[in-house]
């Protein structure tokens, strides 16, 4: 009987390789991973050149979920197989909304869900896909996330898009830990270019 085992587990830390077997005969349904709120740097930004006032943010549009909310993609183990649906808490929307409300606050401004008359900033999410790929010996977990963003300030307005793929590598088959710095970095990575974007701040009214 051939005993030799897979490339892939001949690199893996001890016990890993159990586990991961295990993981490809009992599928374990869906991996929720808890996101922490974005945090928006002090030092100043190009939404700081407008003037101080309040900004209506309604929730963010995103597609319509192909399963429960907050689900971004799936985990895979050996062979390619799925292992679990991946999960985020708070849905990729209301994940961004706060994030660039966050910026817009710590700019100086003030947030409103509804405010009619103010300026206003909706944004509709394109994609916050989330894929784990094995090249041995390692995983790469990789998010690809795109958003669209509207600002309107009476006459004026413009329609900014922004993109980000973020990817994290590990020995080790993806847990909780590397999905949720692989999105943290990624949201991080888009309220960096909503908040830099001169563009969209002059429609606030920067000079």
């Amino acid at each position: 009987m051939n005993t030799a085992r897979p490339r892939l587990l001949r690199h893996l830390p001890a016990g890993a390789a159990t586990l991961l077997l295990a993981a490809c005969a009992n599928p374990q349904g869906e991996l929720r991973v808890a996101i922490p709120p974005h945090a928006a740097p002090a030092s100043r930004s190009a939404l700081a050149q407008a003037p101080a006032q309040t900004i209506e943010v309604p929730p963010f549009r995103e597609p319509a979920p192909s399963g429960p909310p907050g689900r971004i993609g799936e985990r895979k183990s050996l062979g390619g197989v799925t292992a679990s649906a991946v999960a985020i808490d708070p849905p990729p929307g209301r994940l961004l909304r706060d994030a660039f409300a966050a910026e817009l606050t710590a700019a100086g401004h003030r947030v409103a869900a509804s405010a009619p008359g103010s300026a206003s900033i909706s944004a509709e999410v394109g994609s916050f896909a989330l894929r784990t790929d094995v090249n041995t010996p390692y995983w790469d977990v990789t998010l690809d996330a795109t958003i669209a963003v509207t600002a309107r300030a009476g006459e004026r307005s413009a329609v900014r898009g922004y993109t980000a793929q973020c990817r994290e590598r590990s020995l080790a088959w993806p847990g909780e830990e590397g999905i949720r710095k692989v999105v943290g970095n990624c949201v991080d990575a888009l309220a960096r270019q909503f908040r830099d974007d001169i563009t969209l701040a002059r429609v606030l009214g920067a000079p």
